[in-house]
């Protein structure tokens, strides 16, 4: 009989419940997770629940170095915080077997080159610490500090000075490929998803000579693009982009833990799996997280209806390859091991919101996301050693508020030319909103999504002034705690206080001063402009997003002058805004990636604070 804390993984309250528990995973508590459903004295244990063991008999297990090993908290302690952070929980009494995993914090490494912006809000929000890296990072080692390294798409953006090269792997080159390969193979795990899974996968014989001699060193896991173009250099052919019906296929897999049947998730281009057999050495059998099950022209643009004033209806989406791949059920997110390491390959886009235009909530993410933070989850468990990262020294503080004064007045400036935009009625048969000329999504057309944009960016602008001004509270209330923990330090003689204290210091200087970096953080030179995922600070992406509003401003009023203009539609109304919407949501995402990294902070603090 082990008296243990039962902490409900419902669907509703999945981001609460799993930011709680990642808290008191920092903190040092040690906290299972159930493999399988058990009836415990009339109480069930799903799948997915988590238990906090509450006997003395476990205390070896506390992570060594962390503040519970140090301070421990009372049961007390952790039902309050539980209480507080209205997460369900029921204290029970353990009487079966039952299998479960151990977890420990987990150790995020975000590939910064594939921009990553999705994958660190839905991380993030649910209570995990994100850490970017680059190409050359990964080059020179940087690896051995994480458990899970994820990358984004971005498979078809190009090097300055490179022709016709995949950037990620142009980015990190042959020995950052070969370390991918070592990580995963010693116990690290790798989830790519769109091009970020493309590199991993198998690519046939007669498409190699197309991509980066990094490639040869990269194959993670038993698929293969199904979905391809005989005809192209590389074999991609895009099955289109937008929204469609997900079936789970594995809910018995902890990556699909609390997971619906079905669930809406996003294509963006990116493959579709064959799930094939012995190509790769070292990689286990492959299995199917996810499959196709439904698409319908609402809210999915085939490729086959790409830049055509044709629209896909009922009947004409039920000829394109999408449609093929919901009959024939192929595989969208497969999951497998190279080595020793765990491999989920994701051609679709699990942590990309489902709706154009619908409105961003951290505390609201789209319910395909918890499939990232079951996967961090799940690498967690690991035994692989891994170095301890660099560790912050640096007491200079730059008030927040006197940097932000000229972006604010940016912002307003953006929302000003959109309501004028918005104010000088385009019509349909003005050329640039013309379908022939675009590579549509969400089943839209071109005068459908510049309504939207221009009715939803002034509220955004506003969202961000206020998210700024949060910001501003969070860092002001983490710098008053780092005061008093740096006077606690110079008075105490206790060696378990020093130890609790030093951690908790060095947790506030890292998102202190990772949230200044992101405000100010600029996109590497040797990467050209084309392509807006690529990572950058929210600085920078305001200030591309009033140079792109601008010139919205400017071409409305040149085009809507003349007739028949065709020649420069790449620079026109639609595009630019919509680039300036794209970074806009992005520095949104940035904040708010930085507002639960000092939360974070705070209430761990909270915690120690209130237990010591």
């Amino acid at each position: 009989m082990m008296k243990a804390i039962l902490v409900f993984n419902g669907r509703k309250n999945w981001l609460k419940t799993y930011r709680a528990i990642n808290n008191l995973l920092s903190y040092g508590v040690n906290i299972l997770w159930s493999q399988e459903s058990v009836a415990q004295e009339g109480l069930e244990i799903n799948q997915g629940d988590f238990l906090i063991p509450l006997e003395n008999i476990l205390e070896d297990w506390n992570n060594r170095g962390s503040i519970q090993s140090y301070t421990k908290l009372t049961e007390k302690s952790i039902i309050k915080f539980l209480h507080i952070e209205n997460v369900s929980y029921e204290k029970i009494e353990i009487s079966k077997s039952i299998n479960v995993f151990k977890l420990k914090p987990a150790n995020v490494a975000l590939y910064q080159d594939s921009g990553g912006f999705n994958h660190a809000l839905g991380i993030s929000t649910s209570g995990f610490d994100v850490n970017w890296i680059s190409g050359m990072d990964v080059a020179v080692g940087a690896l051995d500090s994480y458990d899970i390294f994820m990358s984004g798409g971005g498979g078809g953006a190009k090097k300055a000075n490179i022709n016709r090269e995949n950037l990620l792997l142009a980015s990190m080159g042959v020995e950052g490929a070969k370390n991918i390969t070592k990580f995963v193979r010693e116990g690290g795990a790798y989830f790519g998803c769109c091009g970020g899974s493309y590199i991993a996968s198998v690519v046939r014989d007669r498409f190699m000579k197309w991509w980066h001699p990094a490639k040869k060193y990269m194959t993670l896991l038993n698929v293969e693009d199904w979905h391809i173009n005989e005809n192209s250099d590389s074999g991609f052919k895009s099955p289109g982009m937008g929204t469609y019906v997900a079936k789970n296929a594995a809910p018995n897999n902890p990556i699909m833990f609390g997971m619906p049947k079905f669930f809406e998730c996003v294509h963006w281009n990116g493959p579709i799996w064959n799930l094939i057999e012995s190509a790769v050495e070292n990689a286990s059998s492959p299995e199917s997280l996810v499959e196709f099950e439904n698409v319908s022209p609402e809210k999915f643009t085939p490729s086959e209806y790409f830049k055509t004033n044709e629209i896909a209806d009922d009947l004409k989406i039920k000829k394109t390859g999408i449609h093929k791949a919901c009959k024939r059920k192929k595989t969208a997110i497969a999951q497998g091991y190279f080595g020793t390491g765990l491999v989920i390959l994701s051609g679709s886009h699990p942590e990309m919101k489902t709706d154009f235009g619908s409105k961003l909530s951290k505390d609201n993410i789209w319910e395909s996301a918890k499939i990232l933070s079951n996967a961090t989850f799940l690498a967690s468990t690991n035994n692989r050693k891994k170095k301890n990262k660099i560790k912050i020294k640096n007491n200079i503080i730059i008030p927040l508020r006197s940097q932000c004064t000229e972006h604010i007045n940016k912002l307003k400036r953006i929302k000003e030319i959109t309501v004028i935009l918005k104010r000088n009625d385009v019509k349909a048969d003005i050329n640039f909103l013309n379908k022939e000329f675009y590579t549509l999504s969400y089943g839209l057309s071109p005068e459908k999504m510049y309504n939207k944009i221009l009715e939803d960016l002034p509220n955004l602008c506003e969202i961000i002034l206020s998210e700024f001004e949060k910001l501003d509270d969070l860092v002001i209330k983490s710098m008053k705690i780092l005061n008093k923990i740096k006077n606690m330090l110079a008075v105490t003689t206790n060696n378990n206080e020093i130890n609790s204290l030093d951690i908790l210091q060095e947790r506030g200087m890292f998102s202190v001063f990772g949230c200044f970096n992101m405000l100010a953080k600029q996109k590497d030179p040797l990467w050209n402009q084309k392509g807006d995922q690529v990572f950058q600070g929210i600085y920078d992406l305001i200030d591309i997003s009033l140079d792109k509003a601008e010139k919205a401003l400017k071409r409305q009023k040149y085009l809507s002058k003349e007739n028949n203009i065709t020649s420069e539609l790449v620079d026109n109304p639609f595009t630019n805004i919509d680039s300036a919407r794209i970074r806009l949501d992005n520095a949104l995402k940035l904040l708010w990636i930085n507002q639960a990294a000092l939360e974070k902070f705070i209430k761990i603090w909270k915690l120690y604070d209130c237990n010591s």
